[in-house]
């Protein structure tokens, strides 16, 4: 059999073929699109943080007086500061008028005074006065490209420094570079709920693969009763398959590049995606566009060379008995996966947590016909109907077939659960207001500790005495600065470590003090300061920080701007309001991520299941429509339908969401260690549950109409 005839048998028989092999096609191409935009997600999650990190110097050689740069050499220092409530990422450089070294998107060299931006901080620095932004940067030479940025909304910049601004606080550096991910645990999160969302969209395409499959056998039976071999019948089917295969993935690539445009709108980090970063490279797609189609061909080829060619009337087969050892498998992924977290199971790494999330998952769908099967039967017993008769007893001899075509919405169920206990560990709000605390819109500002040094173990007493100078100096140009209503001095204590500071100027700040409250919260400064009546316990030498109260948000930002032309200014100058909402911004926007993979994976769950209940039906339409001819009304044959999804619903799917919120908990508290935890479900979790069972239950019932067609007196007499 040649290539060409097995093509025109493929779309010859009819219209009603010509629909199964288009409606393959279009579950590949959503499969394929939402395989193609996870990996390019994923990957690109990574450059984009190489593309953002690299702002963050990382050498063991600090600035000293003695230190003369080389011409591949430049001094370097990362900051971040904050304009209304926005971070922005600061790269301050020295030595770098035309340096050898490259300092990635500067062209002409970063002189003092001088920056480069991204195009968000230009437009943001062209809507806001001078002293309130612009001046932090001296004259701007030109913007940063996109392929230094983390994406479109990036605020950052490269700013050249004379000098007199260097102190230990600079690493001379030969090369900057940046890193795949902030940590281990979000590179953890990022690569775990790709291959989560993978799951249900791997089992679209299984289900695909298999989609009409009884017809596939009766013509493969026809086939062999004309004296077709073996060989010809697996020719035959990986045409057929391939050449939908291919159809399907070439639509698939370009649906995903067309995607990659509103996906890109997502926002990580406090800037949304460029639509580059979630789509395939053209290799990657090259790749797909051979390794599916032939991933296809030879399931396809492999099964009908194996495939039964009896006449069609051998009486249905039972499958095998299920061996409970399934049970071991979903136990062996729990245990692996907090295994993982304690003592030697650490160095196993990223790769042996993501095995044992994928070998918990597959533990959940293998248990899931057992339960299916277990529920069947009791329900068998107990049947009053037709139609119950008829259900239960397919589901009992067919119970990996039957939860096959839901365990896409078990899984789903299993990753809400499991996208929904991390939700539940984002903290949300301020902890510690009122009497003794710092009022939200308070500044706090780290000055650097005039006694330490990065570049020596001890600082002499002349720099000491320097920097501390310098400190007392910032302090006074703040507190004359208009707008500004109080500053709090915060200084190292002489005797027990600690810092302290005098109720006057707590007062000043808004923080109302008492006896019965004789601690405030000094947050990011590492727990409460003492406050002391007198100054007798300050050592006026370490001037460690200031809380400065202002009017207005205008005063916030001058206040900044004056902070910005310091190298005392140590860490973010932002109020408790904004640290909240800075520290936060990531795992919020994960949040974001895990919501939209929910909605993601129930809606391929639901599609998933509305395919395999029309598969399911077309495959037994020949005894289906018998009974319709002999009388059975059409909602019998709906009952059954309904029955085979909802059995194998009500048995795993309370398994599955207490699996996955507890897999949920295990990985927020491993990759936190032990820093994070999770609450009881909140109502939205529940709401989301409700709805994916409910979409599953409308994806059953949008398959009825398939379903009468199919069984109709007109096509039962045709067959």
């Amino acid at each position: 059999m040649t290539v060409r005839s097995a093509l025109r048998i493929a779309v010859a028989p009819g219209p009603a073929d010509r629909r199964r092999l288009i409606g393959m096609a279009a579950g590949v191409a959503v499969g394929v699109m939402l395989a193609a935009l996870l990996w390019a997600g994923f990957t690109g999650l990574g450059d984009r943080s190489e593309r953002s990190t690299w702002m963050s110097p990382m050498s063991s050689e600090f600035w000293t007086p003695e230190t003369t740069l080389t011409a591949d050499q430049i001094a370097a220092r990362g900051k971040t500061d904050v304009f209304d409530g926005r971070a922005i990422s600061v790269l301050y450089v020295y030595g770098a008028d035309d340096p050898e070294m490259d300092i990635p998107g500067t062209r002409d060299g970063v002189p003092a005074g001088t920056s480069w931006v991204s195009p968000a901080l230009a437009e943001l620095i062209k809507t806001a006065p001078p002293a309130e932004l612009g001046d932090r940067f001296g004259t701007v030479r030109g913007t940063l490209p996109d392929r230094v940025l983390a994406g479109p909304d990036a605020l950052v910049a490269v700013v050249g420094v004379d000098e007199t601004r260097v102190d230990d606080t600079y690493s001379v550096v030969s090369e900057l570079n940046g890193y795949r991910y902030a940590s281990f645990a979000y590179e953890a999160i990022a690569l775990l709920g790709a291959v989560a969302v993978l799951i249900p969209v791997a089992m679209l395409l299984g289900i695909v693969t298999s989609f009409g499959s009884i017809d596939r056998t009766a013509r493969m039976r026809a086939f062999h009763l004309l004296g077709a071999t073996a060989a010809d019948r697996a020719r035959f089917a990986a045409v057929e398959a391939g050449v939908v295969a291919l159809i399907g993935t070439i639509a698939g690539v370009l649906l995903a590049w067309l995607a990659a445009i509103p996906t890109s709108l997502v926002s990580i980090n406090g800037s949304r995606l460029f639509p580059d970063d979630v789509r395939l490279e053209p290799w990657e797609a090259l790749v797909a566009t051979v390794v599916v189609p032939l991933a296809f061909a030879t399931v396809a080829a492999v099964r009908a060379a194996r495939a039964d060619a009896q006449p069609s009337s051998v009486r249905d087969r039972a499958e095998k008995k299920l061996s409970m050892w399934r049970v071991v498998v979903l136990a062996l992924g729990v245990i692996t996966m907090i295994f993982v977290f304690i003592g030697p199971g650490q160095m196993i790494g990223i790769y042996g947590l993501v095995a044992a999330f994928a070998v918990t998952a597959i533990g959940v769908l293998m248990i899931g016909p057992i339960l299916t099967q277990s529920i069947a039967r009791f329900a068998h017993r107990r049947a009053r109907s037709a139609a119950g008769v008829m259900a239960y007893a397919r589901i009992g001899r067919h119970p990996r077939q039957i939860f096959r075509a839901v365990s896409g919405v078990v899984i789903a169920v299993f990753l809400v659960s499991l996208f929904m206990s991390g939700v539940t560990s984002v903290r949300e709000g301020i902890a510690g207001e009122g009497d003794g605390y710092l009022p939200d819109d308070v500044l706090m500002v780290a000055l650097q500790d005039p006694t330490m040094s990065f570049s020596s173990p001890q600082p002499d007493a002349d720099l000491v005495a320097e920097r501390s100078a310098h400190n007392v100096a910032l302090a006074d140009t703040i507190a004359h600065l208009d707008g500004v209503t109080g500053v709090a001095r915060i200084y190292a204590s002489s005797t027990d470590g600690g810092n302290v500071t005098t109720r006057e100027d707590l007062a000043s700040v808004g923080v109302v003090t008492s006896e019965e409250q004789p601690a405030v919260d000094v947050y990011p400064f590492g727990g409460p300061a003492v406050i002391s009546g007198a100054m007798g316990h300050v050592d006026e030498t370490r001037l460690l920080g200031l809380f400065v109260a202002t009017d207005s948000d205008v005063a916030r930002e001058l206040v900044r701007t004056v902070l910005a032309d310091s190298s005392a200014a140590m860490g973010t100058p932002a109020t408790r309001a904004e640290y909240d909402h800075l520290n936060s911004s990531t795992a919020r926007e994960y949040r974001s991520l895990a919501i939209l993979g929910i909605l993601v994976a129930a809606g391929v769950s639901a599609v998933a299941l509305a395919a395999a209940t029309i598969s399911a039906v077309r495959d037994r339409r020949r005894t289906l429509g018998l009974m319709r001819l002999t009388g059975m009304p059409f909602r019998a044959v709906k009952g059954i339908m309904m029955r085979e999804a909802v059995v194998p619903l009500a048995a795993a799917v309370a398994l599955a969401a207490l699996v996955g919120y507890g897999v949920g908990a295990i990985i927020v508290v491993g990759l936190s260690f032990g820093a994070r935890s999770i609450t009881p479900p909140p109502l939205e979790y529940y709401l989301v549950i409700a709805a994916t069972l409910a979409l599953s239950l409308l994806a059953v019932l949008a398959a009825f109409p398939a379903a009468r067609r199919a069984t109709s007196g007109e096509v039962t007499r045709f067959e």
